[in-house]
């Protein structure tokens, strides 16, 4: 599914092409798109994949929107762990993106690690069910994956500060997060699109 299906507009840090494998990623990069409106973030949803399938597919749908690393457009890929690969595969599939250009953020066991961490510091190993029935503790039964929820500035950064406890720079890596429930590398995305914008 094509979220933000227009051109981003020209800017001079280029475009964040942000590819999630789930409803949750896209939902809430399209809300942050509103706080980051000079980022110039689009987001594409293309569900559960393999690694190889994954990257292939971004290939072949940033070169047909005519976004390129190459040219200081940036390249994302967000996706849950979800206990679906091993170590050695997302380790290869990094190394992969890494020639093309593309970056790759991680979150263990799934993307609501990052979510929950604009509440509070998630505090225990997770099943992604258990993460899913936190966040709709945390808004009053009302999370819905494909729509997320209304976030600020000030949210954000408590996510960085708590996804930061969670994953020190220094382990802020695939494997680093391979090995860590919970963690994620979200904040890293979150913080290279605030810095393009303040070039």
């Amino acid at each position: 599914m094509t979220r933000n299906r227009g051109k981003a507009v020209p800017n001079k840090h280029g475009v964040v092409l942000m590819v999630g494998d789930g409803e949750s990623e896209g939902a809430y990069f399209d809300r942050l798109s509103y706080l980051c409106k000079s980022a110039g973030i689009r987001t594409w949803s293309m569900g559960k994949n393999g690694p190889s399938v994954i990257i292939r597919k971004v290939s072949e749908y940033a070169k047909r929107e005519g976004v390129d690393p190459r040219k200081g457009d940036l390249v994302a890929i967000v996706m849950d762990l979800d206990g679906r690969f091993t170590l050695d595969e997302v380790v290869r599939m990094d190394a992969e993106c890494k020639k093309r250009g593309y970056s790759l953020f991680l979150s263990n066991p799934s993307f609501e690690v990052w979510l929950l961490s604009h509440y509070q510091l998630p505090s225990h190993p997770y099943t992604p069910a258990e993460l899913v029935d936190d966040m709709k503790h945390k808004l009053g039964g009302r999370y819905d994956k494909a729509r997320g929820f209304d976030f600020d500035d000030a949210m954000v950064d408590k996510a960085v500060k708590n996804a930061r406890k969670l994953l020190p720079d220094d382990e802020c890596n695939v494997e680093g997060c391979y090995k860590h429930n919970p963690s994620t590398m979200v904040h890293s995305l979150v913080e290279t699109i605030r810095k393009r914008m303040s070039r």
